[in-house]
């Protein structure tokens, strides 16, 4: 069961690309939108812990993404790109900002490309490469294979994980566990895949940001996706994984509240 901190209220829904409509939660006000995406493995509750710490000056948006309501036939990239694009054009966002965390943070990365003209701000918070995150093939399957899993899910999270409080633990595998294993695979092959060939152009103001993660290192991040965005810069968050806005909410949220200024 969850706290009541975990939960994040259900603002309305949004069309899905192949139909469906998924759940989002729009903290509302007249501030600056910024919508967050989380990661796989995750849904939008991944936000709820930072959300509370955030400056009230801003309107925060955090959608589910596809797949976490239920198995869907299409996990592109462009399938997830397009909801989110669908999501802001819902809402009337002629500009927001952008924070994505993990997948998340890949996904941002073409969302901030393929609307170039309203994305005014680009946070990635140990953000996938667009080019994708090959892993050992023993690695892979045993990712890809984890869906239902509560041992292995849970295993994964430990993994990658420096200073996640044991009840936050509990509470992000709950989530894990509660999505369809297909959604777990599909999403993973995606992620892992990227898009290799594929330019991405980013234009807006972006920071990147690692902690001690020890797949998506600091030296990783830097060059896979730093280097590769013109003007961006690097910043650090010692002391967690890979799951900071879980493990230290309250310095990602400072950090979060001085980069969206």
């Amino acid at each position: 069961m969850y706290t009541r901190a975990m939960e994040i209220p259900v603002s309305g829904t949004y069309p899905s690309v192949g139909g469906g409509s998924l759940a989002f939660h729009d903290s509302g006000g007249s501030g600056s939108p910024v919508v967050l995406l989380h990661g796989w493995m995750t849904d939008r509750r991944v936000y709820a812990d930072l959300l509370a710490l955030l400056s009230n000056d801003r309107r925060y948006i955090v959608p589910n993404l596809r797949g976490t309501e239920g198995a869907v036939e299409d996990y592109s990239i462009d399938a997830y790109v397009t909801d989110v694009v669908t999501l802001a054009d819902q809402l009337s966002l002629s500009s927001f900002a952008l924070v994505g965390h993990s997948f998340g943070g890949q996904l941002a990365q073409h969302v901030a490309a393929r609307a170039a003209e309203r994305v005014t701000r680009l946070v990635l918070l140990n953000p996938v490469p667009t080019t994708g995150l090959p892993l050992p093939d023993e690695m892979a399957g045993h990712f890809r294979g984890a869906g239902g899993n509560a041992d292995a899910l849970g295993g994964i999270l430990d993994n990658v994980t420096v200073a996640l409080p044991p009840q936050t633990r509990e509470r992000l595998l709950a989530v894990a566990v509660a999505q369809a294993p297909e959604t777990i695979a599909g999403c993973f092959n995606t992620w892992s895949g990227g898009l290799p060939d594929a330019a991405v152009e980013i234009r807006c103001p972006t920071t990147v940001v690692a902690t001690d993660d020890p797949v998506l290192t600091q030296d990783l991040l830097r060059t896979a996706v730093a280097e590769k965005i013109p003007g961006a810069e690097s910043a650090h968050l010692p002391n967690n994984g890979h799951y900071p806005l879980n493990e230290s909410p309250q310095q990602t949220a400072s950090l979060l509240d001085r980069l969206l200024e």
